[in-house]
């Protein structure tokens, strides 16, 4: 009866779920037509008075971000990591206005009626290439092979293909596949000229650099990551070449850059009030489609979801062996191994696991050539290995000294004791908070994206930024992590019952044991 029960509300519990998620389902976006009757056409000085007390979105580390605080210091100036977050905040209502580049502006309003733009331009950049610094050598190749690309057409005829044509096709870019490798940086969500299409690098810089690499005799190896960890990898030296970037006199102390490839303009977006299209079973179905089936999205999910399961485990098994270890030196009783095994764990606890990810992949294993991946693994196995200590010395005290001199006048050994007394009963003790551990850390890998991995978080990232559309990629994305850590706990708790000693054979304990 109780079983029936359960199942009963576990049941009306899941379809009141999937009707609030149905509510939540925004309608689609009203289908653009005529850009460019829809751009606002301003005076300049009603630009400024518009702006000049407004919510302002800009994109972390980019030069918009340093002109919109400069032109509108009375501004709220909002800074998001991407600029796929900064148009979301926008057509959320978040902000007033948003800053991207004119191509991207058009992009958007081009796949959104409610968004559009302001004219005049707020300022242009020149966009270049940034470089590790101090490789003078690659710099001329490079500055000599961009403008060889310039002077034949090769650029306008890029800029023309992926801007006006919408062209994504790089299967005619000829690649030097024996070539020396040429690290690149790119960001993989600033379509159309730097992102990731059918789960590879595309866009118009990248296009460029491919060309201008061809040249040289090289081949690019590209490495997807956002702009602030961009500049942070060209600046430790961990890529060759950071593409889509613009030199500034800041960057220039930690940087190199080629000369100017192209120029753009940064405008100002905002919303207008076109009305939502469709209805609820039409925005599911274009909603699935986009974030799942369109060029194959399902296999960058999966390859996302198999890299965050991937690095959770490996660092869950090195933070076990990390927080055994520590616990052995708290338990040791010698004031100096406790001491250090307690400066360690205040130290791994103490910094966020964020900014201990950033100090390894960029820092100390800047110049040894370590995979991102495996990175991440040694990351948040030492961060976790200092609760799991303290998990573990509780387990331990929590056993009784009865039972381990019970065990000494069986004739059991001190391994054997541990092995087969103390260790069961200590994990059956603290199994939940074991478990616990697990869950906190799968979350807790979902900032790996920092360090050019595609994990699953990177992954949604990367979905919005090509279908223009957070609802579906977040929320599927947040199912995925629930299904992947109930998964996870209910195996884990299957261990813990299975070990319980209270459900073990005593006479299986004795086996083996003989008498001392």
């Amino acid at each position: 009866m109780r079983n029936k029960q359960r199942v009963i509300a576990m049941f009306v519990a899941a379809v009141a779920i999937i009707a609030s998620c149905l509510a939540l389902i925004p309608a689609l976006p009203a289908r653009a037509e005529g850009l460019g009757e829809r751009v606002i056409t301003w005076s300049q000085e009603e630009r400024d008075q518009n702006l000049a007390h407004a919510s302002i979105g800009v994109q972390l580390g980019v030069t918009s971000e340093a002109e919109v605080k400069k032109s509108y210091p009375e501004a709220d100036a909002e800074s998001f990591q991407s600029i796929s977050d900064t148009i979301a905040a926008l057509a959320a209502g978040k902000i007033d206005y948003a800053t991207a580049t004119e191509p991207i502006a058009l992009l958007y309003m081009r796949k959104n009626a409610n968004l559009t733009y302001i004219k005049p331009a707020l300022y242009g950049v020149d966009v270049s290439m940034g470089l590790a610094k101090g490789n003078d050598e690659l710099r001329n190749k490079l500055n000599g092979a961009i403008e060889k690309l310039k002077a034949d057409g090769t650029v306008d005829a890029v800029q023309k293909k992926w801007c006006e044509d919408g062209d994504y096709d790089l299967s005619d870019v000829p690649v030097c596949g024996d070539g020396e490798v040429l690290k690149v940086a790119y960001s993989p969500t600033d379509e159309p000229s730097t992102f990731m299409y059918e789960g590879h690098a595309a866009g118009m810089d990248v296009e460029i650099v491919m060309r201008a690499a061809y040249e040289l005799g090289m081949r690019c190896e590209f490495q997807d990551m956002n702009f602030s960890a961009k500049l942070a990898a060209l600046s430790a030296g961990t890529v060759d070449v950071g593409i889509y970037m613009v030199d500034t006199p800041e960057r220039e102390g930690s940087m190199d850059f080629i000369e100017t490839i192209y120029t753009l303009d940064w405008v100002a977006m905002t919303k207008t009030d076109a009305q939502g299209t469709g209805s609820v079973l039409d925005n599911l179905v274009s909603g699935i489609k986009s974030t799942f089936i369109d060029e194959g999205r399902w296999a960058m999910v999966l390859e996302g979801l198999l890299v965050t399961v991937g690095i959770s485990l490996s660092a869950f098994a090195l933070a076990t062996l990390g927080g055994g270890l520590l616990c052995l030196m708290k338990r040791s009783g010698k004031r100096v191994v406790v001491a250090a095994a307690n400066g360690y764990c205040s130290l791994a606890t103490g910094i966020p696991v964020l900014v201990w990810l950033m100090i390894l992949y960029y820092i100390v294993f800047a110049g040894i050539g370590i995979p991102a991946i495996a990175v991440a693994v040694i990351c948040f196995g030492l961060e976790a290995a200092a609760p799991l200590s303290s998990i573990f010395v509780t387990g331990l005290e929590a056993v009784g000294t009865g039972e381990v001199e019970a065990a000494d006048s069986m004739g059991f050994t001190r391994r054997q004791t541990y092995r087969r007394v103390i260790l069961p009963q200590a994990f059956q003790r603290i199994g939940t908070l074991y478990a616990g551990q697990l869950t906190s850390l799968i979350k807790a890998t979902s900032v790996v994206g920092y360090v050019a991995i595609t994990d699953l978080t990177k992954v949604s990232d990367i979905i919005r930024s090509r279908t223009f559309d957070a609802f579906f990629p977040l929320i599927s994305v947040a199912l995925v992590y629930f299904v992947v850590i109930l998964v996870f706990s209910v195996l884990l708790k299957a261990l813990i019952r299975r070990i319980d000693p209270r459900r073990r054979d005593p006479e299986r304990i004795l086996r083996g044991i003989k008498t001392r």
